[in-house]
């Protein structure tokens, strides 16, 4: 039994359910507890739902909650190996778009943190009309301009560039320990070069988690309940 396993079972038993629905081409898997108003919640990089677990223990007795794991990632996956040209914002949005379609859901909140929060921003624009709100954090801002070119922001996502290789997939997944490493280094980076942020988060069962929504949930969770309660 592996800690993913054991973490899938807990999940469950606490009352999260899982399934998948097929997507814009994408077998798309998703966590869900049912309580409230739908609020769709969009992780980052490089995670998947379970990053969003604590805020889900904490929010699902005012929501019906429903995570996906994006194109890509976790147990969502991707239809076809290798670099995908096409899985932009507007390629993610739509695969949300019919996502929530193929689970009935005509208006909703939604909650995008990373990749989640590019997603959210070309869903937002593309869908406004079918949003009661959207919840932003670690938000990429689209108005950086030259500043993207500085050298200081450029060492900070030198990882855009070097995922986009051919061989990167290989020399990061040569062994466990290269794996681990590797995402090691964004979560301990992102959150703040502190490795007791994540000192208790085993890579073996996820390999992605950052910011705010792991490092401090119940404030994440009180200013979501306040944003949307307060529409």
């Amino acid at each position: 039994m592996s800690a993913l396993d054991d973490a899938m079972r807990d999940a469950a038993a606490s009352g999260i359910r899982f399934d998948h629905v097929p997507a814009n081409g994408l077998n798309m898997h998703y966590a869900r507890i049912r309580q409230g108003a739908p609020l769709v919640l969009l992780h980052g990089w490089p995670e998947f739902w379970m990053v969003y677990r604590p805020l889900m223990d904490l929010l699902k007795n005012d929501f019906e909650l429903i995570v996906p794991d994006l194109r890509g990632c976790g147990f969502t996956g991707k239809p076809t190996p290798g670099p995908d040209a096409n899985a932009n914002a507007a390629t993610h949005a739509e695969d949300i778009a019919e996502f929530t379609r193929r689970l009935g859901l005509d208006r909703f909140g939604m909650v995008g943190g990373d990749l989640g929060a590019y997603v959210l921003q070309a869903f937002s624009q593309a869908h406004g009309d079918r949003l009661e709100g959207a919840f932003y954090f670690c938000t990429p801002y689209p108005g950086l301009g030259s500043r993207y070119g500085q050298p200081d922001h450029l060492i900070e996502v030198w990882y855009q560039y070097f995922q986009q290789l051919l061989w990167a997939a290989k020399l990061v997944g040569a062994s466990r320990e290269s794996c681990r490493l590797y995402m090691s280094h964004f979560l301990d980076h992102w959150s703040g070069d502190n490795p007791e942020v994540f000192a208790d988060f085993s890579i073996d069962f996820a390999d992605a988690g950052h910011f705010v929504h792991r490092e401090a949930p119940a404030v994440c969770a009180r200013e979501i309940k306040a944003f949307f309660e307060g529409r």
